[in-house]
């Protein structure tokens, strides 16, 4: 339950665009060929993430199958988020600040540093009407996860950004991989727009039947305590 917290808000993405908004969607797909992951390939069904964003807010909703329901909304100006999951541990609310969860995200980087070789390649193509070029990341023990990446979109603000914020990539990440132990997510962008519809999708308001619990709290719940 820890990592698949973990996993929930490293795809929560938290930034900002100057004068700007935009909505991305991805697909993600789970891949490994241990055991254990071909059990959990049918819970990440239909798994997605979409990305909203304006000049002073962002929001993200990261869909797990049927495993986690994650959305993140923030207040650029006011620096502060409000976090809803819903899924087998129940309906839960937390909000945060931009800065704790700063300094959450730097202990994490510290506790799993992986030290990455990025090698920018000469090859482009479009995915989802933007022009996107290509990387490879190489960890230490050799394994290396192919990136897209594109110039399209320009991200001045990057506070909070976890692995979209790849140091050595140019620009922002259309299809990338993530791997948490032998399991293997891979995020795909199919959708990119450059205006939003619903101006509601940045209501920090707590929906009813969520119960409130701080940041702390949820951080106990995720280690099992």
């Amino acid at each position: 339950m820890k990592r698949l917290i973990g996993l929930a808000f490293a795809a929560l993405f938290v930034f900002t665009a100057n004068a700007q908004e935009g909505h991305l969607k991805y697909t993600i797909d789970i891949q490994g060929d241990d055991p254990q992951v071909e059990m959990m390939k049918s819970f990440f069904t239909d798994a997605t993430m979409e990305i909203f964003y304006s000049e002073d807010f962002s929001r993200v909703d990261t869909k797990m199958g049927s495993m986690m329901n994650t959305t993140m909304i923030t207040d650029l100006k006011k620096e502060e988020t409000l976090t809803l999951m819903s899924g087998m541990m129940g309906k839960i609310a937390t909000r945060s600040t931009l800065d704790e969860l700063s300094a959450e995200e730097g202990e994490e980087e510290a506790e799993e540093e992986v030290d990455l070789d990025i090698e920018l390649i000469d090859e482009s193509k479009e995915i989802a009407g933007l022009n996107c070029k290509k990387a490879i990341l190489t960890t230490e023990e050799g394994q290396e996860l192919e990136m897209w990446y594109t110039e399209d979109i320009q991200i001045s603000d990057k506070r909070g950004l976890n692995m979209a914020n790849q140091k050595g990539v140019p620009g922002f990440p259309v299809e990338f991989s993530m791997q948490q132990g032998p399991m293997i997510m891979a995020f795909s962008l199919t959708e990119y727009n450059k205006k939003i519809k619903g101006k509601d999708l940045f209501d920090m308001t707590i929906p009813e039947g969520y119960v409130e619990k701080s940041a702390e709290e949820l951080k106990q719940m995720g280690q099992g305590r």
